[in-house]
């Protein structure tokens, strides 16, 4: 075994240069505050190589603040003064902790140590751990009275020892690593039992305790070959269900080109069908055509002889006019009826225009008339020119009266325009107004009241610029708004008082300066003139309480920067009731608004007060001043309205101009010629009667005969030629276009159905089926129509299938890396590789998974259920034997024995691994085992193993990884407790009544598993494998035990062999000093720590 026999310290807090020598069985006591715990802690720093410093003191106070720092630097004191006061402050040092151990197996020694360099600017300190092959030197590390710092170390050890009997390490983690080795290979959980171990903390989880640190096995079963194995399965079956969506999706595509096959005939045929009932209607109307031309021949010939015979009744015709002409024209009669019939149409014309004069002088005359009459209103001189008008005639009238009247008229026209532009400009001011009140009383009624526009402006770009800068609200407010007036007596003077003041705004005033530049920048551009902004900040400075009786008393708010600007206006103006009082004050006031300030009195003009602003009661007196005014000025348009109207109707009234008066005197001396006019018409009508024109009469009627006979024969002969010109047109588009473009196209379509369907396609399938067609339905057209119709259905039916086709097609590609073809008309390739998938890699495939599902089972009992046994029965016999070692030990009344049973949680698979059968020759899928396990394996099997095929999610995998590290440890299906058996042999499980225990009582379980933790740890009872280290160091140790309990515990750490240090109080001295080895005393004399040996004898 290994055991700690020297223990250097220097420069250790109060420690300057201590060697304390240790043998098997040691006890370190002191008083408080002596250096305990600053030994114990400088052990802990050595034996866990770690230099953090939280487990400083923790068996004295679990909230320590003792620090690496405080220990080398030797902290002495913290005032508020100086801060932490350091023993070694302002210089540099370096600092020691060594431990000279002895290998009992090998008869040698070798330390274990590490050096600190620390600096006199406070800076972080520097530390290596180091190896020394051999005893303590006996320079103890320090060359002239000086400790070797770390580089300093290093030289000398080389030269002293030689390179390879002094290393350094490189860090903390390895300098554990070898500690480990040199201790014997202890296990990683020396370094966290070990530090659980020194404060002597009693064990309020028993079970996590035992399992952690006394059992000494690894928990975990390693089953990486399992999960190799299992996820190579897996990866079989996923590649087995590649093959078989391979499979699928090339059945997919095969099934749809069968499809797209069935679509593609269906189509050839329904494509023929129409194309040759074309064919056959082509060369049916050829065939008509053709006769329907022949047949039009024929009657063009017979409409050439008609039209020869209406030629030569045409000519017979014009002979017998021109015969019946020629003897009227010598009838004398005739040629004097011609030229009275002459004379009296130009008669009748102009009297009928004379007659349409009259007409139209007698409207002009009404007009002017009436014109006159309305007029009269505004100039009574019209009404005499209106009377005349209606009671004389246009000739009794002179040419002074027309140009008289044509004067007055106009200049009372003009007058009347005059008045309706300014009637009409003032009901457009008026209208403009109410238009303007309405809305004033609408904002007002909404609590909104009419400021100045460029007011309003001003806030608002103060507002917006502030609170985008600041990103929160920044509101300006307008004086007014913020105050109420307490008495309505008052409400004139205080508004007359403030005038444009109360529109005046008010900011925070922390804000003043930025509302300053914003105004400044805009004032110009948006003419922000006389608007005030009120600097409250400075305003503050100032600030003094009003004068009582003052107007301030009169205004109420709640806001405290306006209620400083109401003092400071309003302040010192004082409140009187009569003139008189005026001069009592040099600034007063009084309700009707007589101002007194600067020696002087002045009235105070309504208008700074008519409308008020100032206040809620201001709304509302505004809206009654408003909806007064409103009332007047609807009034006044409803006055001038009836006005308007008249003065409109007439300014639309015409002027008599220049050219009404000259055709009114046209028309008067017009009048004259109608008399003789119809007294000529008349004598002609007479002179017309007396001729005797019956030769004539009857000439004429024979001409009207012969007109008709030659009207006949025009439209008959006219009628013909358009049938004979209709017929040729027909013929020569038949002969031209239509027969030869058919006989064409019968040619082409015979071509194309000859190239687009073969020979014996069409005798075997396509031809036989037209005639059936043509048969069922009687026409080739129907047959055409009929398929036609259903074309763009087959065609679309086709479509789909064909682009389904290619899908499938591209996505197998896609999703299985293929290259074949996606877009050849043949499916050879395709069902090549299906029939290669389906005849040779899916059976291959299936066999290997039956091969890899066998081998995972096997390893599943093999490599895991094997091994969880194992790791049980080894736990179970570790357990044995430390029962063993206790049966005989007493502690007071009570013995201790550990107890390991099945964890009731995990039962089933407890009873399933530790089965019999599986000892007998059965394994997991043996028959028998199954009919009683299967359910509890395959459960078992799917918490460590991902059988599922769907991929697993991040929270999944995490899930699976846990229940991994869970279900490998063999502690999930065991529970662990301590048996406290008293003198009749009744037994309690520590786990259940530790809460109710005293001090001692917890004392003692958590020693007996320390204890027993270490002798697993340490491997005492292992021969050939026990050459370790057997220290164990409780701080603060057996506090709370009485004294038997304390005697009984060193006795089994004699019996037991391992080292221990037990550092307690000097209360326990008689306790503990009689039964241990060496015993060592601290002492602290001002701020120096020593250890000395003493012999509890010479204290007798």
């Amino acid at each position: 075994m290994k055991t700690l026999q020297k223990l250097l310290l220097i420069n250790w807090h109060f420690i300057v240069h201590e060697t304390i020598e240790l043998k098997r069985l040691n006890f370190l006591t002191g008083k408080t505050g002596s250096g305990k715990s600053t030994i114990i802690d400088a052990l802990q720093l050595l034996m866990l190589g770690d230099t953090s410093g939280y487990f400083f003191n923790k068996a004295a106070n679990e909230q320590s603040r003792r620090s690496l720092k405080s220990y080398l630097q030797g902290e002495v004191a913290e005032n508020e003064e100086e801060g932490v006061v350091y023993l070694r402050q302002g210089k540099d040092f370096s600092s020691y902790i060594v431990g000279e151990f002895f290998d009992d197996k090998e008869k040698k020694s070798f330390c274990l140590g590490v050096v600190f360099d620390s600096y006199a600017d406070g800076g972080k300190e520097e530390h290596r751990f180091f190896y020394w092959n051999g005893a303590l030197p006996q320079n103890h590390f320090i060359v002239d009275n000086t400790p070797l710092g770390i580089r300093a170390l290093r030289e000398w050890a080389g030269k002293e020892a030689g390179r390879n009997n002094f290393r350094y390490y490189d860090s903390n983690a390895t300098y554990r690593e070898h500690f480990r080795h040199l201790m014997g290979g202890l296990g990683e959980k020396f370094f966290s039992l070990f530090r659980k171990a020194v404060p002597f903390s009693p064990i309020m989880d028993i079970k996590d305790f035992i399992a952690n640190f006394v059992c000494n096995i690894s928990g975990k079963v390693e089953i990486d070959d399992m999960r190799e194995n299992i996820r190579h399965y897996k990866q079989l079956e996923g590649e087995l269900d590649q093959v078989k969506r391979r499979i699928a999706g090339l059945q997919a595509v095969d099934r749809v080109f069968a499809q797209y096959s069935e679509a593609e005939r269906r189509l050839l045929i329904q494509r023929f069908l129409p194309a040759r009932a074309e064919l056959e209607r082509i060369r049916s109307a050829l065939e008509q055509n053709r006769l329907h031309y022949q047949a039009t021949q024929r009657d063009i010939a017979d409409l050439s002889t008609a039209l020869e015979k209406l030629d030569r009744e045409r000519l017979g015709n014009e002979q017998q006019v021109r015969l019946v002409n020629e003897e009227k024209a010598r009838c004398e009669a005739q040629r004097q009826k011609e030229f009275l019939d002459v004379q009296l149409r130009q008669a009748r014309e102009k009297l009928a225009t004379l007659t349409e004069n009259q007409r139209r002088l007698k409207t002009l005359l009404d007009q002017l008339a009436k014109a006159a009459e309305k007029m009269a209103g505004l100039t009574p001189g019209l009404a005499a020119y209106a009377k005349q008008l209606q009671t004389e005639t246009a000739e009794q009238l002179s040419a002074d009266f027309w140009r008289r009247f044509q004067t007055e008229l106009s200049r009372t026209l003009d007058a009347a325009r005059e008045q309706r532009f300014q009637l009409k400009k003032q009901m457009e001011e008026e209208q403009a107004a109410v238009a303007l009140l309405k809305a004033q009383i609408e904002r007002l009624q909404q609590g909104v009241k009419s400021y100045d526009p460029r007011l309003q402006e001003l806030a608002e770009a103060i507002r917006f610029e502030l609170s985008q800068r600041e990103g929160k609200a920044v509101t300006p407010q307008i004086f007014a708004d913020l105050l109420e007036i307490r008495d309505p007596r008052w409400r004139n003077a205080i508004e007359g008082f403030l005038h444009t003041q109360k529109f005046y705004l008010l900011i925070e005033p922390q804000y003043f300066v930025q509302a300053l530049k914003v105004y400044d920048r805009l004032k110009h551009e948006r003419k922000f003139y006389e608007i005030g902004l009120v600097d409250l900040s400075k305003l503050q400075e100032r600030a003094r309480p009003p004068r009582p009786g003052s107007l301030a008393e009169e205004v109420v708010t709640q806001d405290p920067l306006a209620r400083l600007y109401a003092d400071f206006l309003l302040g010192g103006v004082m409140k009187v009731e009569q003139v008189e009082d005026l001069r009592r004050f040099p600034t007063a006031i009084t309700p009707s608004c007589m101002l007194y300030r600067g020696f002087v009195a002045r009235q105070l003009h309504p208008d700074r007060y008519a409308v008020p602003y100032i206040g809620q009661k201001a709304i509302e007196e505004q809206i009654r001043i408003k909806q007064q005014d409103l009332g007047q000025r609807q009034a006044e348009l409803a006055r001038l309205a009836p006005r308007f109207a008249q003065l409109a109707e007439l300014a639309g009234i015409e002027a008599c101009r220049q050219d009404d008066v000259e055709r009114i005197g046209l028309y008067s001396a017009e009048r004259q010629e109608m008399a003789p006019l119809k007294a000529r018409i008349a004598e002609m009508e007479d002179e017309l009667g007396r001729l005797d024109l019956n030769k004539v009469y009857q000439l004429e009627e024979r001409l009207r005969s012969l007109d008709k006979d030659r009207e006949r024969i025009f439209q008959r002969t006219r009628q013909t030629l358009e049938q004979v010109a209709q017929r040729k047109s027909a013929n020569e588009i038949l002969s031209r276009d239509t027969i030869p473009s058919q006989e064409e196209a019968l040619a082409s379509r015979l071509a194309q159905l000859s190239e687009t369907y073969p020979a014996s396609w069409r005798e075997a399938t396509g031809e036989p089926r037209f005639q059936e067609e043509l048969a069922r339905l009687g026409a080739a057209e129907k047959v055409q129509t009929n398929f036609a119709n259903q074309l763009a259905r087959s065609e679309s039916q086709r479509e789909e299938k064909w682009n389904e086709l290619v899908r499938l097609r591209s996505d197998f590609n896609r999703d299985f890396r293929s290259a074949l073809e996606v877009t050849p008309a043949t499916n050879a390739a395709w069902q090549e590789e299906l029939a290669r998938l389906e005849q040779t890699s899916l059976p291959e495939y299936e066999a290997k998974i039956r091969s890899a599902k066998e081998q995972a089972q096997r390893e599943f009992q093999e490599d895991f259920i094997s091994k969880l046994r194992q790791n049980i029965e080894t736990v179970k016999g570790q357990i044995d034997e430390l029962n063993s070692a206790l049966k005989d030990v007493p502690f007071g009344r009570s013995r201790y024995r550990f107890r390991v049973t099945a964890n009731s949680a995990h039962r089933e698979y407890y009873d399933m691994i530790m089965d019999e059968m599986l000892m007998e020759g059965f394994t997991l899928f043996s028959g028998e085992f199954q009919s009683r396990y299967q359910p509890v394996v395959e459960q078992l099997f799917s918490r460590i193993i991902a059988t599922s095929d769907v991929e697993l999610t991040a929270q999944q995998r995490e899930d699976l990884e846990r229940n991994l590290l869970k279900y490998t440890d063999y502690r999930t299906y065991l529970d662990f407790d301590l048996l406290d058996i008293d003198e009749e042999g009744r037994e309690s499980r520590l786990s259940k009544t530790i809460s109710k225990k005293s001090g001692g009582e917890t004392q003692t379980p958590f020693y007996i598993a320390v204890l027993a933790s270490f002798l697993q740890t340490y491997r005492v009872n292992q021969t050939g494998h026990n050459n370790t280290l057997r220290l164990l160091v409780f701080d603060e140790a057996f506090s709370k035990m009485d004294h038997q309990r304390i005697q009984e515990s060193i006795r089994l750490l004699g019996e037991v062999g391992l080292q221990v240090i037990i550092a307690a109080p000097t209360d326990n001295i008689a306790d503990i000093a009689p039964l241990v080895e060496r015993n060592l005393c601290v002492t602290r004399i001002r701020r120096e720590t020593q250890v000395k040996a003493f012999d509890p004898r010479d204290l007798e």
